[in-house]
């Protein structure tokens, strides 16, 4: 019969910071999908090309799975955490100055 150690407990604020962040990834991965009309429209592209946007911020959550483990043993979940977010507001920040489609697709 073996003991399994039980979970780490997250502290009150460390629960905040993980609910945050994980409302802050699907609102980042998953806002644009109501406002593709009006990104359609205001870069002028067709329905076809507006939904790629759609499908390259998705893209990478297919392949993180395959990044897991030597990610997570380079850095802590934490730091992780940290960076991640960081450069998920920069690329939301950056994305608000974008001109054109094309633009708003690389980032």
């Amino acid at each position: 019969m073996s003991m399994r150690s039980p979970a780490p407990s997250l502290g009150k604020v460390e629960f905040l910071v993980l609910l945050w962040t994980t409302f802050a990834a699907f609102a980042a991965l998953y806002g644009p999908q109501p406002l593709l009309p009006v990104i359609q429209q205001h870069f002028g592209v067709d329905s076809q090309s507006a939904s790629l946007l759609m499908t390259l911020a998705i893209l990478p959550l297919g392949l993180a799975p395959v990044c897991y483990g030597y990610i997570l043993n380079l850095c802590s979940t934490r730091r992780l955490l940290q960076l991640t977010t960081a450069l998920c507001a920069l690329v939301l920040l950056a994305a608000s100055f974008t001109t054109a489609f094309w633009q708003l697709l690389a980032l």
